[in-house]
C-alpha cells in the first residue's frame, strides 16, 4: 500500500506543478495516472476547479464535462474498490477488529499542521505565484480540518495527510 501511494504522490506533485504552471489538462491526466496507483489521490482533482477559474460558460461546461466524465470512469474501473474504502475509511472506522489503527498519525498530522500554520503566517512572503498560493491555501485548510476529524476517520485522514505534507 505505501509504495503504491509514494508513487502515486509522485504523480501527484508532478500534477500539482503542472497546475502551478497553468497546464491544466496536464494536471488531470497526471491526477489520473495517480489514482491508479493508490484511488485516494483522486480527491485532489476538483483543485483543478480553484486555479483560474473559466471565464465564460463554455469553458465551464467543457471543464465540468470533461471531470465528470473522467470521474464516472474511476468510478466505474473502480467500484468495488470505492465501497471498499468508503467501508474502511468511514463506515468501519472506529471498528478495531477490521484493521490496525496508524499509530504515527496524530504525529504526522501535527507535524504538516505546524508547516501549514507557518504558511499561513507567511503566505505573501513565501509564494508569489497566485496559482502555488491558491493551491497550497487548500492545501493548509484540509490540514487544518484533519484535526478535527482525526479521532473519528484516523485512517482516512492517515492516507490523505501524505499527500498534504508538501
Amino acid at each position: 500500500g505505501f509504495v503504491r501511494q509514494s508513487i502515486s504522490i509522485a504523480f501527484f506533485m508532478l500534477a500539482i506543478t503542472n497546475l502551478i504552471n497553468n497546464n491544466k489538462k496536464s494536471f488531470l491526466f497526471l491526477i489520473l495516472i495517480s489514482s491508479l496507483f493508490h484511488v485516494s489521490s483522486l480527491i485532489f482533482a476538483p483543485l483543478y476547479f480553484f486555479i483560474n477559474k473559466p471565464n465564460n460558460k463554455f469553458n465551464i461546461i467543457i471543464s465540468s464535462a470533461i471531470f465528470i466524465i473522467i470521474f464516472l470512469v474511476i468510478v466505474f474501473l473502480y467500484q468495488t474498490k470505492l465501497f471498499n474504502l468508503y467501508n474502511i475509511y468511514f463506515l468501519d472506522a472506529t471498528n478495531v477488529s477490521n484493521f490496525e489503527m496508524p499509530k504515527g498519525a496524530s504525529f504526522r498530522i501535527a507535524i504538516t499542521f505546524i508547516a501549514a500554520f507557518i504558511f499561513f503566517i507567511f503566505r505573501k512572503e513565501l509564494i508569489k505565484n497566485a496559482n502555488e498560493s491558491k493551491i497550497f491555501f487548500i492545501l493548509s485548510l484540509m490540514t487544518v480540518a484533519t484535526i478535527f476529524v482525526l479521532n473519528f476517520f484516523a485512517v482516512f485522514v492517515d492516507r490523505i495527510n501524505f499527500y498534504l505534507i508538501p
